[in-house]
């Protein structure tokens, strides 16, 4: 009965206890990994993410009335404000305030009841962000175009305004721009060929991506038009070009392509001259087929 040496019965039932906990512990875990993967990827293999939801809608705003915020164009968020709203059918009222003591991050905002300060608010859609808004883009434009204007004017009746008067003349030229784009868009409507030069953070931090429209235009002349487009989809592959066109391009696709290009239905890799006169060898037939139609 003193005898250490354990009996073999009490070997087995540790070995069945010890494999009972590890088994366990894989299902429990098993269990918490497939409660986290609540929804299946898609073809690129990431988690499809929905927009964020915004916040309640401030009962207040008051703008800062310093100095520095001024001088940075402050005194114009109330007339931003407005044209919002309006816009939007806001309820949200609008005031001034002193000093919020973050001077090197204004223009700046006070939302109430919650405290909370907005900074660098210095575009239509900063404020739009504030007041728990998503507008489109085409109103965006349309609102800082109304926006340039009544800059204008307030710094041309208002002396104490001038101090911003650099800031409505910036507001006034991207409003200019924007309005210029549309022009050309109009005036090309007619090109039966387009070609979207993607514009996604991706593509858009690539070397070459602040000349690749203007590129693009001067070797596609006035065969096809050449615009702005978004996110495609192929951003590990990119810079990337689209195409659409009522005929020969379906899907995207035209006769040349790669087979990478055939399945993502656009151009990727499209980095210098050499790439793009590569893509326009295999566009011009169908920017001819395409206007012979039209003609």
């Amino acid at each position: 009965s003193n005898d250490p040496t354990p009996r073999p019965t009490c070997l087995w039932v540790n070995f069945c206890f010890q494999s009972f906990c590890v088994m366990a512990t894989f299902r429990v875990s098993v269990a918490l990994k497939t409660v986290a993967v609540s929804s299946p990827p898609d073809s690129r293999g990431a988690r499809p993410r929905g927009p964020r939801p915004l916040p309640p809608p401030p009962k207040e705003i008051r703008v800062c009335n310093g100095p520095r915020c001024s001088g940075k164009g402050a005194h114009l968020l109330p007339g931003w404000i407005s044209l919002v709203k309006e816009a939007s059918g806001s309820t949200t009222e609008v005031g001034k305030c002193e000093c919020l003591g973050e001077c090197e991050f204004g223009p700046n905002m006070q939302l109430l009841p919650s405290g909370k300060v907005s900074n660098r608010t210095r575009k239509l859609s900063d404020v739009a962000r504030a007041l728990s808004l998503r507008l489109p883009e085409d109103q965006l434009e349309e609102l800082s175009e109304k926006a340039a204007l009544q800059d204008v004017q307030a710094t041309g009746s208002d002396s104490e305004a001038v101090r911003g008067q650099s800031n409505a003349q910036f507001i006034l030229a991207t409003a200019q721009k924007a309005a210029r784009e549309k022009q050309t868009a109009a005036a090309i409507s007619t090109t039966a060929v387009k070609l979207l030069v993607c514009q996604g953070s991706s593509c858009s931090k690539r070397p070459g991506s602040a000349t690749r429209l203007t590129d693009l235009k001067v070797i596609a002349g006035e065969k096809a038009s050449c615009v702005k487009g978004a996110c495609m989809g192929q951003c590990k592959r990119g810079p990337n070009i689209g195409i659409e066109a009522e005929v020969g391009a379906a899907g995207g696709r035209v006769d040349g392509m790669s087979g990478q290009e055939r399945m993502s239905g656009c151009f990727v890799g499209v980095h210098g001259e050499v790439e793009l006169r590569r893509l326009w060898s295999l566009v011009e037939p169908v920017a001819d087929m395409a206007g012979n139609q039209l003609m």
